[in-house]
């Protein structure tokens, strides 16, 4: 009688159990198990967006300009850019805007360094990017 009540038992934990859907092995990472569970719905993978956070200084991408100098003001440096389409030229200075979410950090004789914010989940990201200035003349 034991034996089979013991039995009936383990026959009624194993399939409560199986039938549960939260049911974790406890020979398993249940960190592991939670996280693939959330990305198998999609809920744990984070997207990167561009944030809107300036107003830019120039009209047109800065990828379309073309670094023609730097001009030398007492301490500070001013990018002189070119649109090669409209033949206008744009100057930048420390601080002004390149795009919705890229600014001017930095401006040396020799690169322009940019800071980038890019958004992560709830994140903000900064990041640096160097533009080499090419020198010389033709």
């Amino acid at each position: 009688m034991k034996k089979a009540s013991l039995a009936l038992a383990i026959t009624i934990i194993a399939t409560s159990t199986a039938l549960c859907s939260d049911y974790i092995d406890p020979f398993r990472n249940p960190i592991y198990e939670i996280e693939k569970k959330l990305q198998s719905k999609g809920e744990g993978k984070e997207t990167i967006t561009v944030p809107k956070l300036f107003k830019p200084k120039i009209p047109v991408p800065l990828e379309k300009l073309s670094i023609q100098g730097v001009i030398k003001e007492g301490n500070n440096f001013t990018v002189v850019l070119l649109d090669p389409e409209t033949g206008e030229t744009y100057f930048l200075k420390e601080g002004d805007a390149v795009s919705e979410n890229e600014k001017v950090a930095k401006i040396t004789s020799s690169e322009i360094i940019l800071t980038e914010y890019l958004k992560r989940g709830k994140r903000l990201i900064v990041r640096k990017i160097a533009l080499e200035i090419e020198k010389g003349g033709s």
